[in-house]
């Protein structure tokens, strides 16, 4: 099988990532400089390998220090988003590292957001990696002692429009107490709300 298709095939889609790899097999004895294709004999011992030695980041700063926090003994190596060992190349995870890190720089612990539809709600929790995210149903039974507890909880709250919402229920959060950031957004999907987050971010790093 040609070298370099197998190391594509594995994730090192970058001239940087197959040339570190190559080092690796060539170091152990699995390949040498001269060749170009490897037995398939040979396969799984190279794979074995290259998985306990290098890890692929795609360069993200959010990606690379989960990376480097979770694979600490490993080399990264860096390559296309779509083979990134943390994001994958999905666009809310690769957004919401950025956003969760910007959260910890301006003390921002605890999210609320009122509204969204089931599996937007894990994406963004998923994407928001070490944020507290709670999740009030747009359709849910709420008064205002209990939505009051949650604000008081709350660094941010966002009302996620667009999703099943009462306006009942989004009324009793349009008014947050004094410290608490409130985001509106008028579209599904969780990439609109973390693209709301890094604004409404921006701009309370401006304010201090």
């Amino acid at each position: 099988m040609p070298l370099a298709a197998f190391l594509t095939a594995e994730g090192f889609d970058t001239a940087e990532a197959r040339a570190a790899a190559r080092e690796i097999l060539h170091a152990a004895g699995l390949s040498n400089p001269r060749k170009s294709a490897i037995t398939a004999a040979k396969l799984a011992a190279c794979r074995s390998l290259l998985r306990a030695a290098l890890v692929r980041s795609c360069g993200l700063a959010a990606c690379e220090r989960a990376l480097a926090a979770r694979a600490p003994r490993k080399h990264p190596v860096r390559v296309l988003p779509a083979s990134c060992e943390d994001c994958g190349g999905v666009a809310s995870r690769r957004t919401g590292g950025g956003v969760s890190a910007r959260c910890v720089e301006l003390g921002v612990r605890r999210v609320l957001v009122v509204g969204g539809l089931p599996a937007a709600c894990r994406e963004l929790r998923s994407a928001l990696s070490g944020i507290e995210v709670d999740l009030v149903e747009g359709t849910a039974k709420r008064d205002t002692k209990r939505a009051n507890a949650e604000l008081s909880r709350a660094d941010i709250v966002v009302i996620w429009g667009n999703t099943p919402l009462d306006h009942s229920v989004s009324a009793l959060y349009r008014r947050p107490p004094p410290g608490v950031g409130l985001v509106l957004v008028p579209t599904r999907g969780a990439a609109s709300v973390l693209a709301a987050l890094a604004v409404h971010l921006e701009a309370r790093a401006r304010r201090r």
